[in-house]
């Protein structure tokens, strides 16, 4: 009878312990799968956003070509506007010059023939006083001859014949007058003519005040437009902003999808006969490390060194700021740094803190700007550094110089 061999006692704890590393390694793997699945649906959501403010800056990139055009059109009627006030000034003052050439004219007309009438009339007048005299003294001489004698009839004739000639050229006269009359209508019809073309003047002026009326609501116009154009300025900025941000979101999600591909990535070592697996240390670009939000986060690791020999490894942002500038002279100090420093003791005095180390005072910062000089002082005194630190997020972040 062959009998089952029993499995050495390290062969089968060794085999329990795979059993249960495989049963951890799958509830790690589902836990990813979720977070992973959480992370897909959030990338889909931010996509969806992403393409939703593309269709808005589509729209306001539409509406700034239509505001475009508007402001193309506006100076367009500007330049016209202005034309049409040029020629409307030519013509009002040459309006004027001929109503001034033409009042300058009539009242010189009026006034030459007012004397050139007065002058006819008294000389008519003259004229008729003297032919009466005449008819008088004839008929007071034919009556006197008539007395005395009837030899003097040929001579009564030829002032009768001559009393004719008179009576016709005071015809003539009379015929003159009526023609002169005629002249004076004919002066007052033209009067009449100007006080219409007066009469016309004066509705042009007001076809000319609405037109400036006009002008007047077309400049309100105008303003109202360059408030769009403002509001719209203002709607392209906030555009810019939300693409910065979007784009802040892209290399953040690049960076996490970055970090799963790095969890996905771990040694497996066995230590007293159990499988332990640790992600491998992947360290991020400068440009990645500037994108990182380091508020509320913990530095876990730091070694800064000259060379060889170490000049801090602790885990506070300030202690190893402080530790820097201990191996620095204050005049290097004060010509490197970004803080504000004071010579004197400002404990507790506008955000300053004395520090005896240095033996000077300096303005405290958050943590993202203790990083910043600590980086700074690196790169001055060409020192390394080995940083890893855990993110609010709670993803570790390694980066080194």
């Amino acid at each position: 009878m062959n009998t089952l061999q029993k499995p050495p006692v390290n062969d089968f704890s060794l085999f329990i312990s795979k059993i249960n590393y495989t049963y951890d390694i799958k509830k790690k793997n589902e836990i990813l799968i979720n977070n992973v699945s959480r992370l897909e649906k959030n990338i889909i959501s931010l996509e969806s956003t992403i393409n939703d403010l593309q269709l808005k800056i589509n729209e306001y990139s539409k509406k700034s070509r239509e505001i475009d055009k508007l402001n193309e059109s506006n100076k367009i009627l500007n330049n016209s506007l202005v034309n049409i006030k040029s020629k409307h000034l030519k013509i009002t003052d040459q309006y004027k010059i001929e109503i001034k050439k033409l009042n300058i004219y009539i009242k010189n007309n009026i006034i030459l023939k007012n004397i050139e009438k007065n002058e006819k009339i008294s000389k008519l007048e003259t004229d008729n006083l003297k032919l009466k005299n005449k008819l008088k003294n004839n008929h007071i001489i034919l009556t006197k001859t008539r007395i005395k004698t009837n030899s003097q009839n040929d001579e009564i004739i030829l002032q009768k014949k001559e009393i004719i000639a008179l009576n016709k050229k005071i015809q003539k006269k009379n015929i003159f007058i009526k023609t002169h009359k005629k002249q004076l209508n004919k002066i007052n019809l033209q009067n009449d003519e100007i006080i219409l073309q007066k009469k016309e003047i004066i509705a042009l002026n007001k076809k000319i005040q609405k037109k400036n009326i006009f002008i007047k609501t077309h400049k309100k116009q105008l303003n109202k437009i360059n408030l769009q154009n403002d509001e719209i300025i203002l709607q392209k900025k906030e555009i810019l902003a939300l693409n910065k941000k979007i784009q802040k979101k892209n290399i953040c999600i690049e960076t996490h999808k970055k970090q799963l591909n790095k969890i996905n990535l771990q040694k497996e070592k066995i230590i007293n006969g159990k499988l332990i697996s640790t992600p491998k240390k992947e360290y991020i670009t400068k440009k990645e490390f500037n994108m990182v939000n380091v508020t509320y986060s913990k530095i876990i690791k730091c070694i800064i060194k000259n060379k060889n020999k170490n000049i801090s490894t602790k885990t506070n942002y300030r202690s190893i700021l402080v530790d820097i500038w201990k191996s620095m002279s204050s005049k290097k100090i004060l010509k490197t740094t970004k803080f504000n420093f004071k010579p004197t003791n400002e404990d507790g005095d506008k955000g300053f803190c004395w520090c005896k180390d240095i033996n000077m005072s300096f303005q405290n910062k958050d943590s993202k700007g203790t990083l910043k000089e600590i980086l700074n002082m690196v790169n001055v005194n060409n020192l390394t550094i080995d940083l890893s630190i855990k993110l609010k997020t709670g993803i570790i972040v390694h980066f080194k110089i």
